[in-house]
């Protein structure tokens, strides 16, 4: 693993030089926990954040996402140390870049990277992401796009463990605590979103029936 991650390092930034390492590393992904985090030990998230930034290389960066999306499938401290990490940080700020929307292929590549890695963070209870701005505009951006039904469900069912979350620890219901400037800023991008995209998705109505109730008769 180790040789691999170092000949990726000597060679150039173009996709012919990089795609044979990144094929080779994903595929490691693919496997055990503990290969996970011998990849992870080894510095792969640098690697990986290197490869993101290439934002002109489409195939680089959905090749990324694809690894980043192995080593997020992992045990709950694999998963911390991916949305820790600035990987994820650009993985979200990619979803809402306007070249990249250019293309809806890789668009979605990308979004359904970061609603699965937002997924299950929110799943293994760390919930510090309800705390990165980023993570509630790439929600709130993937309910208003023209997208599929189950990349929608996928945002709402997260915008709603957030919802939940500052419930649960700032007293919110329907009113807002000025005090809470994340609340606020979920709120404000994310409420409407939500009920704007019921309208489109079945499933989503059931979710936000589950969560709310049924709606006032």
């Amino acid at each position: 693993m180790k040789s691999v991650l170092e000949k990726m390092d000597r060679s150039s930034d173009d996709v012919p030089s990089l795609m044979p390492f990144i094929r080779v590393i994903g595929d490691l992904t693919s496997f055990e926990d503990w290969q996970l985090q011998e990849m992870l030990d080894l510095g792969v998230l640098k690697r990986l954040h290197r490869l993101i930034s290439l934002r002109k290389q489409p195939l680089l960066v959905t090749s990324a996402c694809w690894i980043f999306s192995n080593l997020y499938a992992g045990t709950k401290p694999q998963v911390l140390q991916c949305v820790q990490s600035p990987v994820f940080d650009e993985i979200l700020a990619l979803v809402l870049d306007e070249e990249i929307r250019k293309s809806r292929e890789v668009w979605e590549k990308i979004s359904w990277t970061a609603l699965n890695a937002i997924q299950s963070s929110l799943e293994h209870d760390y919930y510090d992401i309800a705390f990165k701005p980023h993570v509630i505009r790439c929600l709130a951006f993937i309910l208003n796009a023209n997208t599929s039904e189950p990349m929608i469900d996928s945002a709402i069912s997260s915008a709603l463990y957030l919802c939940q979350f500052y419930q649960d620890n700032f007293n919110l219901s329907y009113s807002l605590d000025p005090t809470n400037i994340y609340a606020q800023f979920f709120y404000s991008n994310c409420a409407t979103a939500i009920q704007v995209a019921s309208q489109r998705s079945h499933h989503a109505r059931a979710l936000i029936n589950n969560f709310f109730g049924p709606p006032e008769s």
